[in-house]
């Protein structure tokens, strides 16, 4: 029996039973159960877990603490329908080439999904799943019962400011960390470090040697003698950020002003001054809008590419501390002498909104890319969906030592414990103890993740 995505067998055939057995039992009415099998044309791959990014075309990357993340194999019909139920094939998985990833394959439970685990950061390997039925049904023609994909895992590096000097933990993050050679001297304002697409890392060296500042740069694995940048342009730096273009933006507190460098950043600065006064930190938007808080004057600007206009100023209540841009636009000013929040939306230059319901005296805020907002306060972590009026999900900290947080790409979050001198991470939902603790050498004040 076959059936067709047309009348009197036409079109695409969509499924087929090629070895139906039925009974008919004399002299009453027979009804007749059949199960078909869905006849497939294709079989995809995509993601099942916040710990796998990309796509079957692309390649998919395994991330997170494990380097562990779920698939989910699917086989489509001619019309591009999902093939489900009782006529649905079963999946194997198996490794054609690379270094060798462990595979959990579908159970009954689970007949789509399957798992992989990389065994290092930087393994690749190239799969392919198989769709198998218990009849014929791979042979009829057009059925396409084999595809192919590739996966690579990715650790990402987390750097920290402990003290006064820079430490850096490899994924697995079972070793000690490398603590960064040559930053040295007191750390004022925000500590600040960010890390360009290629993993390298550049950290801002507030005092170089007593000096007026720097910003130091390390190639992975970031055990070597690192590059200067900026000294003697740079005047107490607090703040970096590099854009998706590789564009790097440092704001200069003392200079009253922000620098902004191009690839490979041996070449003179383009330098941001209109409405500038001591800025602490920086903040891109998707379209690449530069925000910039200060600690007097405007609360904060925003400066539109190529930043060479003059800005749009936001209107605050007190000293500056940090800007934050969601993913949905509303830009989020941490103000001293402010327990809540000042919130700012586009375009930015009317009367903010002041956060207080569950906001007390934050110190740091992190948006995941669905934007779901990370307010870091002493106690504990608070997470906000957009709009950001009701708070939600709490990750409590102990010792009130929270000071700030990142997010790596599995959206596992890392946390600065000001007290505790470690960096507790925690896995989605957020709702369990931390899953892991990096143990840092002394007072952390901030945390970064690689790319």
């Amino acid at each position: 029996m076959t059936t067709y995505d047309g009348t009197n067998a036409t079109g695409n055939v969509l499924s087929a039973g090629q070895d139906v057995n039925f009974t008919v039992v004399q002299g009453q009415s027979n009804t007749m159960y059949l199960v078909l099998n869905g006849v497939p044309t294709a079989i995809g791959v995509a993601a099942q877990s916040a710990s796998v990014i990309g796509s079957m075309g692309a390649g998919f990357t395994v991330v997170g603490l494990t380097l562990s993340g779920t698939l989910q194999a699917v086989a489509l019909d001619a019309d591009g329908d999902l093939i489900v139920g009782a006529g649905a094939p079963t999946f194997t998985i198996a490794q054609s080439s690379g270094t060798s990833f462990t595979i959990g394959q579908p159970t009954t439970a689970a007949p789509n999904s399957f798992t992989l685990t990389a065994p290092s950061s930087g393994a690749t390997g190239v799969f392919t799943v198989t769709a198998a039925y218990p009849d014929s049904t791979c042979s009829t023609s057009g059925a396409v019962c084999t595809a192919t994909f590739s996966a690579t895992g990715h650790g990402q590096y987390v750097v920290a400011s402990v003290g006064s000097v820079y430490e850096v933990w490899a994924p697995p993050y079972t070793a000690a960390p490398v603590t960064l050679s040559g930053v040295t001297g007191s750390l004022q304002l925000i500590e600040s470090a960010a890390f360009d697409a290629a993993g390298n890392l550049y950290v801002v060296d507030s005092q170089y040697n007593g000096g007026a500042g720097q910003i130091l740069a390390y190639a992975p694995p970031y055990t070597g003698t690192p590059t200067s940048i900026g000294a003697g342009t740079l005047s107490d730096p607090t703040a970096i950020l590099i854009g998706p273009d590789g564009k790097m933006f440092v704001s200069s507190f003392d200079n009253s002003s922000v620098f902004v460098w191009t690839p490979p950043y041996t070449g003179a600065p383009t330098t941001l001054t209109t409405d500038v006064t001591t800025p602490s930190s920086l903040a891109l938007d998707s379209s690449e809008n530069l925000f910039v808080s200060n600690f007097s004057g405007s609360a904060a600007d925003e400066f539109v590419p190529p930043y060479t206009g003059a800005p749009t100023l936001l209107n605050g209540t007190n000293m500056s501390a940090s800007i934050h841009v969601a993913p949905t636009g509303e830009a989020f000013l941490l103000d001293i002498g402010l327990s809540g929040m000042l919130e700012f939306t586009p375009p930015y230059s009317g009367t903010p909104t002041t956060l207080t319901n569950g906001v007390n005296n934050p110190e740091d805020v992190v948006f995941r890319g669905d934007g779901t907002m990370f307010v870091v306060q002493p106690a504990g972590v608070t997470l906000f969906a957009p709009p950001y009026t009701t708070p939600g999900t709490t990750v409590s900290i102990s010792n009130g030592a929270g000071v700030a947080a990142a997010l790596d790409d599995a959206s596992d979050l890392f946390v600065a414990e000001y007290s505790n001198d470690n960096i507790a991470v925690y896995t989605p939902p957020y709702t369990g103890a931390a899953a892991k603790t990096l143990t840092a050498s002394g007072i952390v004040y901030d945390v970064d993740v690689s790319r």
